[in-house]
């Protein structure tokens, strides 16, 4: 089995790497960042869920304390946000709120599998990420823009999205289609 940054748990064979259970390619939006040739098709297990947070809509603000949300979306609708989720590419300067974010998924955490039980354990984290790109005087074309981040308030560390910002899942490896957060 294999986790990774977007949230997904792909199930392979060790030793040629050939998806032991169905993988679907499907399509996702192209690049409008000229020069940027994104790829039309990404691959998606078609039975394991998602094991992190893949997607984000103005329903998903955080609510509590009302302060908070009225901040957040202020923010969001200041800097015309918007909604992404799972490869939906950044875009030239346009913020694009992007899930997981470049702290979420399974990141550097992996997973463990327990024998015994058939118990595969993934924590992973849901935290999205603000990306505008911008012109770039550097080596590169394009350089992250001034509102690039985590999905937070500047100056704090309070998330505009609704919990959980994290979670610890269960996968039965005989029944990866199950899984328990």
């Amino acid at each position: 089995a294999v986790v990774s940054k977007n949230g997904l748990l792909f199930v392979l064979d060790r030793e040629t790497g050939a998806p032991l259970l169905p993988v679907e390619d499907r399509p996702f939006p192209a690049s409008d960042v000229p020069g940027e040739v994104a790829a039309a098709t990404q691959p998606i297990p078609a039975i394991t869920p998602p094991l992190a947070r893949t997607s984000f809509t103005r329903e998903d603000v955080a609510s509590l304390p009302p302060e908070l949300e009225a901040a957040c979306r202020a923010w969001m609708d200041e800097h015309q946000m918007g909604e992404g989720g799972l490869y939906v590419p950044s875009h030239l300067d346009a913020v694009t709120i992007s899930f997981p974010g470049l702290q979420g998924g399974a990141n550097w955490g992996g997973m463990s599998y327990d024998p015994a039980s058939g118990l595969l354990l993934v924590n992973t984290s849901d935290l999205g990420q603000v990306t505008a790109l911008t012109a770039s005087d550097g080596p590169l074309p394009y350089a992250r823009g001034p509102v690039s981040g985590r999905f937070q308030l500047a100056g704090t560390r309070l998330l505009c999205q609704q919990p959980p910002w994290g979670r610890l899942t269960a996968v039965d490896a005989r029944r990866p289609s199950v899984a328990a957060t």
